[in-house]
């Protein structure tokens, strides 16, 4: 279902030349923000972003493709201008691929769509692949493990559990107050040199001051039990039906690139680029160039 209210619901600007719209897609009564860019008579396109960002950070990357896609880019559900459920299970990882089916089934019914994600939506983008590959024409996922590939590794790797110690924090009832601490100085410093203009942060920190936004983002975290060491998932790994490639920065010192290697074990068939001198952030400081490697497979 889409919600179009002229004024209100959808907006409509020029962008680097590209038609621009907002508008609602509601999933099982959760409402879902989704920007769109570039003529819906091109092939489409969906971006799914990761901790602790949301579709504006994404941006970047969407005009450089609006060109020569439809592109579609969600807030996901407890983030930002998205509904945030209260309840933990709501953030699981089937409910976080289901909004992604319900945003294409109203906006590109019927439709294969290319599906990009990074970090979590990365994670996202793999567990789509392996749940609806007739839905998927293709994937490029940045810096994002498949769920049952990052339990492997959680459980079996001692370098990336000590990467990943950061999760277990994620996970504790009080961590809003941490993240909320001295103006959200640790999410900025995460973020690090993307975030050094003023106006960038000032964007970030209004998505952040949306009531109950900081407790859905990390409810994304608290759902996962493929994060614990020993934990579950019912994510299967995927069929080879869906071309994916997979990109991950040298310097990721969250998610190793190791954690990338580990992949082409479970499916030999993906293609594999580790971006040398490049962070977990390229898709932000190199949209240009992240995009170039997304439009051509």
């Amino acid at each position: 279902m889409i919600e179009q209210k002229l004024g209100h619901d959808v907006g409509i600007t020029e962008l680097n030349h590209a038609q621009t719209a907002t508008m609602i897609v509601s999933n099982q009564g959760v409402r879902l923000h989704v920007t769109t860019i570039g003529n819906c008579a091109n092939p489409a396109l969906v971006i799914m972003h990761g901790f602790p960002d949301c579709s504006n950070g994404m941006m970047a990357l969407a005009e450089a493709l609006a060109n020569e896609y439809f592109v579609i880019v969600p807030d996901g559900r407890g983030v930002n201008l998205s509904d945030a459920p209260t309840d933990v299970a709501a953030y699981e990882i089937t409910q976080l691929v289901s909004d992604v089916i319900a945003i294409a089934d109203a906006l590109i019914p019927g439709q294969q769509f290319v599906l990009v994600g990074h970090d979590w939506g990365g994670a996202v983008a793999w567990a789509t692949v392996s749940l609806y590959p007739e839905r998927i024409k293709r994937s490029v996922i940045y810096a994002g493990p498949h769920p049952a590939v990052f339990l492997d590794a959680i459980t079996h790797d001692e370098t990336q559990q000590r990467a990943s110690l950061y999760m277990h924090a994620l996970r504790q009832p009080d961590f809003e107050n941490t993240f909320k601490q001295d103006n959200y100085a640790l999410p900025i410093q995460v973020f690090g040199i993307m975030l050094l203009s003023d106006a960038k942060k000032s964007q970030m920190i209004a998505a952040w001051q949306r009531p109950g936004r900081v407790t859905g983002a990390l409810n994304w975290y608290r759902a996962a039990e493929f994060v614990l060491v020993g934990g579950n998932c019912n994510i299967p790994i995927p069929d080879g039906r869906v071309p994916v490639r997979l990109l991950w920065g040298e310097l990721d010192g969250a998610l190793l690139p190791s954690l990338a290697l580990r992949h082409l074990s479970k499916m030999p068939w993906i293609e594999l680029q580790i971006l040398a001198g490049m962070s977990h952030w390229f898709p932000h400081t190199h949209p240009v160039q992240c995009a170039d490697l997304i439009r051509h497979p």
